[in-house]
């Protein structure tokens, strides 16, 4: 039914069905488009730093130098887009130690790190990072100072 893309009965099954091949099409369209929808498994990471421990990469998240996720369905995930030729760069970990302490949860900081920021050009704060350039990382680390010490404040 769903192969042939038609719905020719409408009961419970068919409904669940169709749900499930719609997200599943909404996932495959937007996979490798979005770049920041991409997420990795725990033994992924491991082998992208180079074979470490599952304990070297909780270390690092309870430094604030790796940032977790824990998806609705409890699986614990790492967002792609903080991993730059198979390390997390210098500059980015200071943005997580400057957000991960203050934030209410990890997603608030994925979200920051992800939006347009007006302050430089509706760029992400990933962008900036990717960019280099040491003015605008400055300015970045003070941006993520007043929005840690607003989320501090709530």
């Amino acid at each position: 039914m769903i192969e042939a893309r038609e719905i020719t009965v409408f009961t419970e099954k068919s409904a669940s069905e169709v749900v499930r091949a719609s997200a599943q099409g909404v996932r495959e369209t937007t996979r490798g488009t979005d770049p920041y929808s991409t997420y990795l498994s725990t033994a992924r990471v491991a082998a992208l730093l180079g074979g470490v421990s599952r304990q070297a990469i909780s270390g690092r998240v309870e430094r604030h130098t790796l940032l977790r996720v824990t998806t609705s369905d409890g699986q614990q995930v790492f967002p792609e887009f903080q991993f730059t030729d198979g390390h997390v760069p210098a500059s980015m970990k200071r943005i997580l130690q400057i957000l991960l302490p203050a934030a209410p949860d990890p997603w608030v900081v994925v979200e920051w790190l992800t939006i347009p920021l007006s302050e430089f050009d509706d760029r992400t704060a990933v962008d900036v990072i990717r960019d280099g350039d040491w003015r605008e990382l400055d300015n970045l680390k003070a941006l993520a100072q007043d929005v840690a010490s607003g989320w501090r404040d709530r």
